[in-house]
Order: structure tokens, then sequence, then C-alpha cells
């Protein structure tokens, strides 16, 4: 691929991100009400622009619309199933929030293995005999 076209790649994907994450994030965290006053907008401006850019280096990691659009987290600690923040997700001395996220993150994208389909013919020319031994109860607890 040449450079222009990884380019208008990553700009596509860019523009699909900012469709969604406003979303993804108001479902997966507790974000503040509507700001009345300017220190609230302050500290509402303040919110959104670090949840964007932790949500943006999660989704680095995990570049997908459609499992951040499914997941949640009411079966964990968190009663609600609403984050306080992203940060949780980069905490280093607690790695339950990561290997969380991982966890869903192969759940979402597990496939089972396909198994082999037979398909055996009814109609036979030959019947084999097979040799049938009796056993007993001495051959049982051997």
């Amino acid at each position: 691929m040449t450079n222009n076209r990884v380019y208008v790649i990553l700009l596509f994907l860019k523009k699909e991100i900012n469709k969604h994450y406003p979303k993804i994030i108001t479902n997966l965290i507790i974000c503040p009400a509507k700001p009345e006053t300017k220190q609230e907008k302050a500290k509402a401006k303040t919110f959104w622009s670090k949840e964007s850019t932790l949500f943006l280096k999660l989704y680095k990691q995990f570049p997908s619309i459609p499992f951040w659009a499914k997941i949640t987290f009411k079966s964990s600690l968190i009663k609600n199933g609403r984050l306080p923040s992203f940060a949780l997700f980069f905490d280093k001395d607690n790695d339950y929030w990561i290997n969380l996220l991982k966890n869903k993150w192969q759940a979402f994208h597990w496939n089972p293995t396909r198994h082999k389909k037979y398909n055996f013919n009814k109609d036979t020319s030959e019947q084999t005999n097979y040799k049938i031994r009796k056993k007993g109860i001495r051959h049982f607890f051997d």
C-alpha cells in the first residue's frame, strides 16, 4: 500500500471513531451533568478532553467500534456498570481492569473451531463383519 492509501484509511477510521466515541464514552463512564456555570464548563471540558484521549489510547489497543458499542461492565465490581474513568485501565498497580478488558476482547472475537463434516454413503456393496468378543466381569476390571 502506498502512503496515500494508508493516510486515507486512517482518516476514514478517525472519522468513524469521531462519530461514535461520545456515545461510547457516555455509555461506559459516569459523565458530568450539563454545565451551567463557567467552573462547571471548565470541569466538563477537562473531563471530556481527558476521557477522550484515554479512550483513543484504549481504542489503539482494541480497535473495533462494535466491540466498544456492545461492551458493558455490569458483571464487574461496579454495581451500575458505568466506570468513574478510563484511567482505571492504565493503573500499573492493579491489573484487574485491563485483564477484564482483554478477556472481553477475546470473548468478543472468539470463533469456535469448525468440525469436519463427513458424508457417509448409505449404499454399500459389501458388509463388513466385525469380531465381537463377549466380555465378562474379569475384562471389566482389567
